[in-house]
């Protein structure tokens, strides 16, 4: 043996010391320590990476693998163990701690009732009512989507159809339990209107029994005229046909928010008012599928759309008096 032959078993000795059968495959079994070097999870495609890196190493002999680790493991920064899972190769579905969970789409429908609800001419939807649920959901990082139909179709959907609501619907104790709720969205004053010089005339609820009023499929108010016994309640497929049959004479009294007579009425002066029909909130009434977590987060963002003023800015926007 040459003194530089023996310096070089010397060598391989400190590198490769002699392994009991036992502790060789123990060391076979032992899993590559990974990391990014800054103690954080590795990427999906750097921990696929690493397992396949890993599975070849175990398979060449033990003095391999030791030599091999002097150049590839410090590449691959070894800190902390890796355990070869699926789970550690599946991508994480969780959102940053910053954003809210995501949510299902919900679907949230209104009935056609200007300047509350309309279609422009290049087909998107406006509106007071649909300017404070957009940015409610917004807000509340809730995707929606919405789409204007019938009052009865919406109300009936929103109630019978998963993941739907619809706005803006008024909180009666009939309806409380059908519904989850986002609200109040806002305080509906109705009142009774006639046409213009018309020689319709009552002082209260009970003098307008005498007249034939006005409503639509599944208004509250309907319900409301049949509580009090109104004997010439004549129906409606929406606001607008309605109105309609009150310029034209068929119909003596209609129901109508406070802020949409206002509108109308400093418009064209085509209507009057007679007599206060109710005041009651109305809001979000969403089907009961809806999970509870989105509703919070309605809820909330409502709060602060009602407190930080920007409902107010949308009120002034379309000309309605704030307080509503």
């Amino acid at each position: 043996m040459t003194i530089a032959t023996g310096r070089l078993e010397q060598v391989q000795q400190k590198q490769e010391p002699v392994l009991r059968p036992q502790a060789r495959k123990d060391k076979e079994r032992a899993p590559l320590r990974v990391s990014t070097g800054g103690g954080n999870p590795l990427t999906p495609l750097a921990r696929l990476l690493a397992r396949s890196a890993c599975a070849w190493l175990h398979r060449l002999a033990p003095a391999a693998i030791a030599r091999a680790g002097l150049v590839i493991l410090p590449l691959i920064a070894i800190e902390a163990t890796v355990p070869a899972t699926a789970a550690n190769l599946a991508p994480s579905n969780q959102p940053p701690p910053d954003q809210p969970p995501s949510s299902p789409l919900i679907v949230m429908l209104t009935e056609p009732n200007p300047p509350y609800a309309f279609q422009a001419a290049d087909g998107s939807y406006h509106g007071l009512n649909i300017d404070q649920v957009e940015a409610i959901a917004a807000d509340a990082g809730v995707a929606i989507s919405i789409d204007i139909v019938p009052w009865a179709r919406a109300l009936a959907t929103g109630e019978t159809e998963p993941m739907h609501c619809v706005f803006s619907t008024a909180r009666t104790p009939e309806r409380e339990a059908r519904f989850k709720w986002v609200a109040p969205l806002g305080m509906s004053r109705r009142i009774l209107v006639k046409r213009a010089g018309a020689p319709v005339a009552a002082a209260s609820l009970q003098d307008a029994r005498q007249f034939i009023v006005g409503t639509y499929r599944d208004d509250f108010s309907d319900g409301l005229f049949r509580r009090l016994e109104f004997p010439n309640i004549d129906m409606s497929p929406d606001v607008d046909t309605m109105l309609r049959k009150l310029i034209a004479g068929h119909i003596d009294l209609m129901p109508m928010s406070e802020n949409a007579f206002r509108k109308i009425h400093d418009a064209d002066g085509s209507i009057e008012r007679v007599v206060t029909l109710t005041q009651q909130p109305v809001g979000i009434a969403c089907h009961r599928s809806v999970p509870d977590a989105v509703i919070a987060r309605l809820q909330k963002s409502l709060d602060s759309f009602l407190s930080d003023g920007r409902q107010q800015s949308v009120y002034q926007r379309y000309g309605f008096n704030w307080p509503p």
